[in-house]
């Protein structure tokens, strides 16, 4: 689900599915568990979803008196974009346009299905009109994070990437083939806290 006429709709399939309950079992649902499947913010913005979310709150306030919680799970609408990877180019290819980054598949999972976008932090005042292919660094033909992505057209080995929106889902569906887990840190506000170390910090993926 990706618009918000789908979650209009779903949210009207709800309320249909409450007042039958009430008709024919003569049931009162107390507990309303709405699910999750929230795309990013990027998708749906927040001047849409608040008002879908009041809407189903008043539909629901009348059908049931208030006397109900209510549970979403918005999941990636909070913390797709509040992630980021920080890699290195270890090569580029100029005649295919391809760059090679560190990291791959293994930490960028192709499951958890983000809107991932790139940024030479080395270049940031450099256009972003010229189309590659960006290839991570796992012994495998289908480490490819995107294709034909329009990049700076200067790219050389040791430029610093940014990867935006892998706030969701990268870290729990990452792996550990073939390296470890990568130095994890925490902005708040001014101030940085690492969280996790691979040079000291024990793999909190191994049991």
């Amino acid at each position: 689900m990706k618009t918000i006429i789908q979650y209009r709709e779903n949210a009207n399939n709800l309320i249909d599915i409450i007042q039958n309950l009430r008709k024919y079992a003569q049931l009162k649902p107390k507990i309303i568990n709405f699910g999750g499947g929230f795309p990013n913010a990027d998708s749906i913005k927040q001047d849409d979803f608040i008002p879908l979310l009041q809407e189903v709150k008043s539909a629901l306030d009348k059908e049931l008196d208030g006397k109900y919680s209510m549970f979403y799970e918005p999941g990636r609408f909070i913390v797709e974009d509040a992630g980021f990877c920080l890699c290195e180019v270890i090569k580029f290819d100029p005649s295919s346009k391809t760059v090679f980054v560190n990291v791959g598949n293994n930490l960028i999972p192709k499951f958890m299905k983000a809107s991932l976008r790139f940024y030479n932090a080395s270049r940031s005042t450099d256009a972003l009109r010229f189309p590659v292919d960006i290839l991570g660094n796992v012994p495998s033909d289908q480490d490819i994070l995107i294709k034909n992505y329009n990049f700076t057209e200067k790219v050389e080995r040791g430029d610093i990437i940014i990867i935006a929106n892998v706030g969701a889902y990268a870290l729990t569906w990452s792996t550990r083939f073939p390296y470890s887990k990568p130095s994890i840190l925490i902005l708040d506000g001014k101030k940085i806290h690492v969280y996790h170390d691979r040079t000291s910090s024990h793999d909190f993926s191994l049991t």
